[in-house]
């Protein structure tokens, strides 16, 4: 089982191809539903801190 080795030339050219080739547009578009699902819990409160209160201490009689 020997793999052809390849000289390093080679494997920059494959990067610079990888790397200028067209995103396609479903990855664009998956991606793009994951932030705005991030974000949208990132904004959500979580119930346990929308029913909590501050508690105001008693006033001290005088």
């Amino acid at each position: 089982m020997k793999e052809k080795r390849r000289s390093f030339s080679e494997l920059a050219q494959e990067l610079k191809k990888l790397r200028k080739r067209p995103i396609p547009r479903e990855e664009i578009e998956d991606f793009n539903k994951i932030a705005e699902e991030e974000e949208r819990i990132r904004n959500e409160k979580p119930k346990e801190q929308q029913d909590k209160k501050i508690a105001q201490p008693p006033e001290a009689e005088l």
